[in-house]
């Protein structure tokens, strides 16, 4: 039986030509003078943008791009290949700013069945922008909205509401790194209890931006995390409470993963509950019965970013509590740990794992803040020539406060 004959259309593989003729044959330039022939925006047959996530401790903006198809992106790995660009916008609330634009090339890649007996597309890249965003103290969150614009083979413009041709787009909200506590923040907490403005006497004035050096927040206590969940989330109804396994998650681990079992201490932790209108058992029953739970946090996306050589986890905070305090208590962690299977054999090797802080945040959008956990990979290990491609299998395993396996 012949091979069937791969027809690519002439608004692929003749974009380029189309648009130095016409600018506006798609229809996608607002108010230009050439005429729309084909109307089409936002393709995403051969590639789509599918999760935006940021990394707070190291100001990364990372944007994970599907590749659909095996054909399409300009010819094989021994050929120059085609672009793939992502625009970043951000909005902090008056309106979009541009961050700037990234990309990564791309080429034609067979399709294939993997050990798993799973195709082995999509595949995952990942592109990186660092950026210097906007920031506030910990007393009041920054949430920006975040815009990024996949447009393959064409950069997009720094209009960001122009759509893409070939690509599309996607927002997210993301949560930005606090910047050091300021004389002004004190004075404007001050004016808000007392219900007026206040002003730092003149010969104070100019220390007012001058960060005030302090300690490191003070653990969190299961008695603070009572205290803060058992009646509902900040700001939130009774519904939103925190169950007493989430609250307790930490000392309920720690006991479980101890190699010797001390009964004085598991009736200390029993009185200590009860004392606290909690119940240790049934919270250690919970646990027992809490595989995969992904009420409070989900990892959406992992891809490779191959400019940077490292892998990358973006997964969701869903709820505004239950991360163990606020952004000025030291919170909790969300780790990420990777695998890969850089030979097609259903054998895993561990990469290792990264730490993403995470906290409580009223206000938290109905989609959730988006975070990225970064692992550095070295690829120069499994490299091989142009005309044989690698395709690795990845996987990731996001756990809260209790780092995985």
């Amino acid at each position: 039986m012949a091979e069937k004959r791969v027809v690519i259309e002439k608004e692929r593989s003749e974009f380029k030509q189309i648009l130095l003729k016409n600018p506006n044959f798609f229809g996608t330039v607002a108010g230009s003078s050439f005429k729309t022939v084909k109307k089409m925006a936002g393709n995403t047959k051969y590639e789509e943008l599918t999760c935006i996530g940021f990394n707070p401790a190291q100001d990364l903006l990372e944007a994970t791009v599907q590749i659909k198809l095996p054909y399409g992106y300009g010819g094989n790995l021994c050929s120059a290949g085609t672009t793939e660009y992502v625009r970043f916008f951000a909005d902090y609330g008056a309106g979009w700013e541009e961050l700037g634009i990234a990309g990564f090339t791309i080429h034609d890649l067979p399709n294939g069945i993997d050990c798993a007996k799973k195709p082995n597309k999509p595949l995952s890249y990942v592109v990186t922008m660092p950026i210097d965003p906007k920031r506030n103290y910990c007393g009041t969150p920054v949430l920006p909205k975040v815009r990024g614009i996949l447009s393959w083979n064409v950069m997009p413009t720094a209009n960001p509401l122009e759509s893409p041709v070939w690509g599309n787009v996607l927002d997210r909200h993301i949560q930005i790194r606090p910047r050091p506590k300021l004389p002004k923040d004190i004075v404007v907490a001050v004016g808000l209890e007392l219900g007026k403005k206040i002003e730092l006497p003149e010969e104070f004035k100019h220390l007012e931006l001058v960060p005030i050096p302090e300690p490191g927040p003070p653990p969190v206590e299961l008695g603070d995390l009572v205290k803060l969940y058992k009646s509902g989330a900040p700001g939130k109804a009774a519904k939103a409470a925190v169950e007493p396994h989430r609250m307790g998650f930490s000392q309920i681990m720690t006991a479980i993963q101890s190699p010797v079992l001390d009964q004085t201490t598991v009736n200390e932790k029993i009185a200590e509950w009860k004392g606290l209108g909690l119940d240790w058992v049934e919270a250690v029953a919970a646990v027992e019965k809490t595989s995969g739970n992904t009420s409070y946090e989900e990892l959406t996306c992992i891809g490779l970013d191959y400019n940077r050589e490292w892998l990358v986890g973006t997964f969701v905070v869903k709820r505004p509590s239950g991360y163990s305090g606020n952004l000025c208590s030291p919170g909790s962690i969300e780790y990420v740990a990777f695998w890969a299977d850089w030979d097609n054999t259903c054998e895993w090797k561990y990469l290792g794992r990264a730490e993403v802080k995470v906290h409580d945040i009223p206000g938290t959008p109905p989609d959730g803040l988006c975070y990225t956990a970064i692992v550095p990979v070295d690829l120069d290990a499994v490299r091989q020539p142009c005309k044989t491609p690698r395709i690795g299998r990845i996987r990731a395993v996001l756990s809260w406060t209790a780092p995985p396996s």
